[in-house]
């Protein structure tokens, strides 16, 4: 895997690399020997590290299976960075986000949707357990089949607004005037996962979409 860049090491490679290995800025740390919060900041682009800090942190993911490559072929035009490592699965079509989203913001969203598709996945792998009668027809689901069930369709219910809320639709999270409603039961069994999102309610019904201006700044 190849990340282009021009610098020794920039924010966003380092972003990437880590998005891709699967690490967190702890793990670097530990690794590196350099201070969480100098990562940290430097992720959010609140520090600039040290030309030997960069090196470091450079010869440490090349010796995970980065490559840094700094120039792009003759005629070959570098994509924009997609927001997630899941997303270069296309070359050049990505989804809108909200121009009033960050990149970091973005990326949490999208970490939150990854840790749903691992329990989905492992969800979709249990063996279904019907209940039957008498005569051997399905009654319906064992209690287990059907706690898995129902969490699948949570979990899949918030990827979906998860990915909605960062493209730009934000009333999906609103509090429902009613906690009876589906709206409700569903909302508050994603609350742990909208929370580790950073997701919190509004009272807007749509955000704007960045346009191509905000994007680039």
């Amino acid at each position: 895997m190849t990340i282009k860049h021009q610098e020794v090491l920039s924010r966003a490679d380092f972003d990437e690399a880590v998005v891709r290995l699967r690490l967190n800025v702890s793990d670097v740390a530990k690794a590196t020997g350099i201070p969480r919060t100098y990562l940290s900041e430097f992720r959010h682009g609140d520090r600039k590290l040290r030309p030997e800090h960069l090196g470091k942190l450079k010869d440490f993911f090349e010796e995970k299976g980065i490559e840094f490559d700094g120039s792009a072929a003759p005629g070959e035009e570098v994509a924009a960075a997609a927001p997630h490592s899941s997303l270069a699965v296309t070359a050049v079509c990505y989804f809108p986000v909200r121009g009033d989203l960050d990149r970091a913001s973005v990326r949490d969203v999208l970490t939150e949707i990854e840790r749903n598709d691992a329990r989905i996945k492992e969800l979709f792998a249990k063996k279904a357990r019907v209940v039957t009668g008498w005569n051997d027809e399905p009654k319906g689901f064992e209690d287990e089949t059907d706690a898995d069930l129902r969490e699948l369709f949570c979990r899949l219910s918030g990827n979906y607004v998860l990915f909605r809320f960062v493209t730009g639709v934000k009333n999906l999270v609103d509090p429902p005037n009613d906690r009876d409603t589906l709206h409700g039961i569903v909302m508050d069994a994603l609350r742990e996962s909208l929370d580790r999102a950073g997701i919190e309610s509004g009272d807007d019904e749509t955000a704007d979409l960045a346009t191509d201006e905000e994007a680039a700044k």
